[in-house]
């Protein structure tokens, strides 16, 4: 079955499955034959007939052919865990877009992750100084704090490790525990923050020699769907890791 991750596994029906997998979601594509590589491809439809998926493609986004009645190994993240079966490929599709239809699946199961894994990245980032404000209604939000000379009120740096859950970043700015900021980070095709709201946590001395602090900061207003991709991000990184060291 798909690598295993921690976290609290259950099995589900294929009725949970229709509920719980998200129509358009990518997923790796796994054949169970000794040597297989990964493959990548994208959720399509379900129904009571199997499930359909995009035309799988290697790394360098050539498609590949797969066999009728082939065995393959199919997983995806779905909210805050990974889902994973083993299916049967029914046939391929042609139209609208080059598909192949899967038998409904069997062994499906759901791995609920009991924290967010942090993968190590250097990936430069710029953040804003930020100050809560709050509505007639009282319902706060995060925004620049334009109280602050501009050149106070920004903060640059690299990330040295993300995750769902926030990031750790390297800069020269002093920061305080409990400070808040307003983070643009990015990595292309994969996800793109903007004025994310991210909590100074934790702050270290990361290099005294170049006068960096080190700040795990954690996310507090970020969208689902952009956590999800960052998510996914993490997973494919940590795929990408596992390569190099195999």
């Amino acid at each position: 079955m798909p690598e295993k991750e921690g976290g609290l596994k259950r099995e589900l029906s294929f009725e949970e499955l229709k509920r719980e997998m998200p129509i358009g979601q990518s997923c790796t594509v796994r054949l169970t034959r000794e040597g297989a590589q990964n493959l990548f491809s994208s959720i399509q439809d379900i129904n009571e007939e199997g499930i359909l998926i995009a035309l799988p493609t290697d790394e360098r986004g050539i498609p590949v052919l797969i066999r009728n009645g082939e065995v393959i190994e199919v997983s995806l993240i779905a909210g805050l865990g990974r889902i994973g079966f083993l299916t049967k490929v029914d046939r391929p599709i042609k139209e609208p877009l080059p598909m192949l239809k899967l038998h409904p699946p069997t062994n499906i199961f759901k791995v609920e992750l009991r924290k967010y894994y942090r993968v190590p990245v250097h990936l430069p980032f710029r953040a804003f100084v930020a100050t809560e404000v709050f509505d007639s209604d009282m319902n706060s939000r995060w925004i620049k704090n334009f109280a602050l000379p501009p050149e106070e009120a920004k903060v640059t740096g690299t990330v040295l490790d993300i995750s769902g859950g926030g990031i750790y970043a390297v800069t020269k700015k002093d920061l305080e525990k409990g400070d808040v900021l307003l983070v643009e980070l990015s990595v292309s095709g994969e996800f793109e923050l903007r004025d994310v709201a991210a909590r100074v946590v934790r702050k270290t001395m990361a290099n005294p020699e170049r006068k960096l602090l080190g700040y795990g900061m954690e996310f507090i207003n970020i969208d689902e769907k952009d956590r999800e991709k960052v998510i996914r991000y993490v997973f494919k990184r940590q795929r990408e890791l596992r390569g190099l060291l195999a």
